[in-house]
């Protein structure tokens, strides 16, 4: 009887230990070069992305993917539609669903000065969703989604990279615990051109900016989250090849650029920003970060 009792609370125990790996499992999300493409997700998960309100405080790379955005709405009309509002955002855009974005130097009420680091845009970012601003706007209970990309001009030679990874996930933590409901999305840190790093400075810039987004990778497989993984996304070519540098015998990822013919192939431009064809890549993928999201917690529901 004592060995069946036993048994069955093993068995309880198992179970109970499957389960919550599960859901640990089943809140990990990671968007890259192996997955991101939308267009296996039925519309009707498209239209439910439509009824989100989601909100992107963006750098230069940022202001790219909505370009992108834009590029899909008005090429794909039926399929990726999407309201989109820039800066100012107000409760009278953000209270309609939708994607707002917002250059981060320009959030209302929150002015920074120059120069522009990881840990200001992270401190900014998160002031600005967590306080009423002007507008006396409770972001945090008022969206579904809030992205940060983390710039290239963010992570440069000198920054602390171990000091900015603990910064920065520890306040995006904060974020998900203040604000259970909203979906904080982690991404890596974008990359430059394999041109943009001829220079000894630049090559250590792109070696820094490669050592915060390896351990913010470990960071999600060890803990779960959403990660859109930018760096993987722009490292990669169309065929799926690993676009490099290498310094000191180690290979280091680089945005794919082509020098000879910049505005038709690659994802990068000689200014290390994206064109059309990257601006297209990564919009598709943050259509398809936000088809998985909406999937799992339709799964979640039922």
């Amino acid at each position: 009887m004592l060995l069946t009792m036993m048994g069955r609370t093993m068995l309880i125990l198992a179970v109970l230990a499957l389960m919550i790996a599960n859901a640990v499992a089943a809140e990990k999300i990671v968007i890259n070069h192996r997955n991101w493409d939308p267009s296996g997700f039925d519309v009707k998960i498209l239209d439910r992305i439509r009824t989100l309100k989601i909100i992107h405080l963006e750098r230069s790379i940022g202001a790219n993917i909505a370009s992108g955005l834009r590029r899909l709405r008005d090429g794909y009309p039926t399929r990726y539609q999407l309201n989109m509002t820039h800066a100012p955002i107000d409760p009278n855009s953000m209270n309609l669903p939708g994607f707002g974005y917002n250059f981060i130097s320009k959030v209302q009420g929150y002015e920074k000065p120059r120069p522009v680091d990881a840990f200001k845009d992270t401190y900014y970012f998160c002031q600005k969703i967590r306080s009423a601003d002007d507008y006396g706007v409770d972001w945090g209970n008022i969206l579904n989604i809030a992205e940060f990309n983390v710039g290239w001009t963010g992570i440069k030679r000198h920054t602390n990279v171990d000091s900015f990874f603990v910064y920065y996930t520890t306040k995006i933590e904060s974020l998900i615990t203040e604000y259970p409901k909203c979906k904080f999305i982690f991404y890596t840190c974008c990359i430059k051109t394999k041109k943009d790093c001829d220079a000894e400075n630049s090559k250590m810039d792109q070696i820094a900016r490669h050592e915060f987004n390896k351990k913010l990778r470990a960071y999600i497989d060890r803990n779960g989250g959403y990660l859109f993984d930018i760096a993987d996304l722009q490292a990669h070519d169309k065929n799926g090849i690993l676009q490099i540098f290498e310094y000191n015998g180690a290979d280091y990822p680089v945005l794919w650029h082509v020098p000879e013919n910049e505005k038709r192939d690659g994802w990068g431009d000689s200014t290390s920003h994206l064109n059309a064809k990257g601006q297209e890549r990564m919009a598709l993928a943050k259509w398809r970060l936000w088809a998985s999201i909406v999937q799992q917690d339709l799964s979640v529901e039922h």
